[in-house]
């Protein structure tokens, strides 16, 4: 409900999605990291993520003050604003544990952040914590998905690609850019394929 009042949603490229799963996958432990985001009207993108060094449980994941810098460095040439943390809960549910609310308090401290815990399941759960500008405080169930799209080059590509295909095919390839184009620039849902 307070996410409606927000009009917030959240955007996780494929690339992220995937590299990011990898990592939750790879590991008997909680892992995690950061990532950069942009906003425009309303949608979080998170464009790239990065797994730091960390102390790992089971239950918990610890990383230290000049990993965080050492992430600032690393994405420096990525574009958007490091505000988002990310972590799994292994085979657990995603929920925000103490634990969990006690690093996002810690890290909102300069503003605002943007958190996702995802698991083996590949479910996730995404929340906005902000102290300033506005004092929203900790905000649940920020909806949030994975986007797939076709890069603005592939699109032009597809097109002279397109010319010289019969008319069938021709049908088809629209239907995936319209596709495309929707993952890109839509939270709602997709739209119905033709027959």
């Amino acid at each position: 409900m307070a996410n409606e009042v927000v009009g917030t949603h959240i955007m996780i490229e494929s690339m992220v999605y995937h590299k990011i799963m990898h990592w939750v996958n790879k590991s008997s432990y909680e892992v995690s990291g950061l990532g950069k985001i942009t906003y425009k009207d309303g949608r979080i993108t998170v464009i790239d993520a990065i797994l730091l060094p960390q102390k790992n449980g089971s239950a918990h994941t610890d990383i230290e003050g000049a990993d965080v810098g050492k992430a600032m460095f690393l994405l420096k040439d990525t574009p958007g604003d490091l505000r988002w943390w990310w972590h799994s809960h292994v085979n657990m549910d995603v929920f925000w544990s103490g634990t969990d609310r006690d690093t996002i308090d810690k890290i909102t401290q300069g503003g605002w952040f943007v958190s996702t815990v995802f698991n083996k399941r590949h479910e996730m759960r995404s929340a906005l914590s902000m102290v300033s500008p506005l004092p929203l405080g900790f905000i649940d169930n920020i909806p949030t998905q994975q986007i797939q799209y076709l890069d603005p080059e592939e699109d032009l590509h597809l097109g002279k690609v397109g010319k010289s295909l019969s008319k069938r095919e021709r049908k088809k390839l629209k239907r995936l850019q319209k596709w495309g184009r929707w993952a890109a620039s839509s939270p709602s849902a997709p739209p119905k394929p033709h027959r």
